[in-house]
């Protein structure tokens, strides 16, 4: 799984009538990551800087590297304590940032830590009580995080915990109604979560959940048409969820769900199937489908 150079990184700019001069709705190059890596993750900070953490370059890695978007570059900042890959990354209303589980190349991680930004340094936190990699993570309104299903140390898990940033410290919710890893979740409009999809115990996965942070607890809610592992979703405009791709086998067909009917609905499809890619929600309503 060696990565022999770093890779090349390149910003798109949506055109904008309010943009600057550079923004011609086209890829530019701008600065490369000193370490080439994968199953990372990225997240942008309060001050709009991007923070890279470790991945997979040859193995687990600890590094991790800060972009500025004004210089067009990246440096080196504090390195993680634990090496790892497939963790999730939750920016707190703090502005720290809170890496969750992941694996080492050898085992599934329950330890956690936290990054500051201002100092650059990483610091150790409450570890969560199950081990988990390939999982989801979402900060909640009232600013706790919560850590959904994921695959433990013998196959996926239906365990979800929530952390506290007053405490440091993670105590158990409400579980799934079905063990799942390799999903996707997103935090509604309406201060629910819905998880989708995945894989669960034998097969790629359909069924979707709602989890309600006032209760703790999770119900069952419309399943997708299509079964899906290793696809993306995200928060429209309008309230109404998009999830496309994903395998099971690979797809290139998409859906829309309904907060207030609890039901998925199919729409256009992709040019190409894909998974493994990333979407995001431009300022004009569409979304953009990444990679793969």
């Amino acid at each position: 799984h060696g990565l022999g150079t770093a890779l090349a990184v390149v910003v798109f700019a949506l055109l904008d009538l309010a943009a600057p001069a550079w923004a011609n709705d086209s890829w530019s190059p701008t600065g490369s990551l000193a370490l080439g890596r994968r199953r990372h993750t990225a997240t942008r900070l309060l001050d709009g800087r991007v923070l890279v953490a470790g991945g997979e370059a040859g193995g687990a890695v600890t590094s991790c590297e800060v972009y500025d978007p004004i210089a067009g570059s990246w440096s080196a900042t504090g390195s993680m304590g634990v090496a790892r890959f497939d963790h999730q990354a939750v920016l707190l209303a703090t502005g720290k940032v809170l890496v969750v589980g992941g694996h080492d190349g050898a085992t599934s991680l329950a330890s956690c830590e936290l990054y500051d930004p201002i100092a650059g340094t990483w610091s150790a936190t409450g570890s969560l009580a199950g081990q988990r990699f390939q999982h989801s993570a979402v900060a909640l309104p009232d600013g706790t995080v919560l850590a959904v299903g994921g695959g433990g140390g013998a196959g996926a898990v239906a365990t979800c915990e929530r952390y506290s940033p007053i405490t440091g410290t993670w105590s158990p919710t409400g579980s799934l109604g079905v063990a799942r890893t390799r999903h996707v979740a997103v935090l509604l409009g309406t201060g629910l979560v819905l998880a989708l999809g995945g894989e669960g115990a034998v097969s790629t996965l359909a069924s979707c959940e709602l989890f309600d942070p006032v209760t703790g607890s999770w119900a069952a809610t419309g399943s997708l048409a299509t079964a899906r592992q290793f696809h993306s979703a995200v928060l429209l405009a309008d309230g109404a969820v998009l999830a496309a791709g994903g395998t099971g086998p690979t797809t290139a067909t998409s859906e829309r769900y309904s907060p207030s009917t609890g039901t998925w609905s199919t729409v256009g499809s992709m040019a190409q199937g894909r998974y493994h890619f990333q979407m995001a929600l431009l300022p004009d309503g569409r979304a953009l489908a990444i990679g793969g």
